[in-house]
């Protein structure tokens, strides 16, 4: 069996601390300076609208499949072509890692 968390706390903080995109952290500060409060008012309802249901997708998933991405969804749908988005997550995930990678080296 693979590792769990400790503590049902700690599984809810590493995912909303997660949550939050670089280029959400990166340029925060700024547009936050730029624009104030409707800014802030915007990106908070954004981010809820978002996140809550993404967080709980994920954590749901997780759950009733008791593995990792790509096998969770082959245990949770074997027959359907949702089988094939955990493949989609770490491709996607790979690709924003290198672009990401080659626009910090100059």
């Amino acid at each position: 069996m693979g590792e769990r968390w400790g503590s049902r706390s700690g599984l809810i903080l590493a995912a909303i601390g997660a949550a939050p995109g670089l280029g959400n952290i990166w340029r925060f500060a700024y547009l936050a300076g730029e624009n104030g409060g409707a800014f802030l008012l915007v990106n908070l309802l954004i981010a809820l609208a978002l996140g809550v249901p993404l967080v709980v997708a994920e954590l749901t998933i997780g759950k009733r499949g008791a593995a990792d991405a790509v096998t969770a969804f082959e245990v949770l749908a074997p027959h359907s072509v949702w089988r094939h988005a955990d493949w989609l997550g770490v491709v996607g995930a790979g690709l924003i890692l290198g672009y990401l990678g080659c626009g910090t080296v100059r």
